[in-house]
């Protein structure tokens, strides 16, 4: 009886486990398309990490969280994660 109140339990905790997935990306400058160095991406409050030279990065996180991108001189934002996030702005 309690290797089936486990699988019951367990069948019911998974779904309800966030889904990480590893977010990559290059941020590069609406004006003018040359890459962003330097870019603060957050993730949460403990997972970050910054933009290399060519722009690119990379960082786990939560399906339907969403990153935060900061760098001095342009304004932050925000980008919400789903399976298939692609940003053109």
């Amino acid at each position: 009886m309690k290797f089936v109140m486990l699988l019951v339990f367990a069948a019911l905790y998974l779904p309800l486990q966030a889904q990480q997935v590893t977010v990559t990306g290059r941020i590069l400058s609406g004006k003018d398309q040359t890459p962003l160095a330097g870019v603060s991406v957050q993730a949460s409050a403990n997972r970050g990490t910054v933009s290399r030279n060519d722009g690119s990065f990379s960082i786990a996180a939560t399906v339907g969280g969403a990153l935060q991108l900061s760098i001095e001189g342009f304004l932050p934002k925000e980008v919400k994660i789903t399976r298939a996030t692609f940003l053109s702005s």
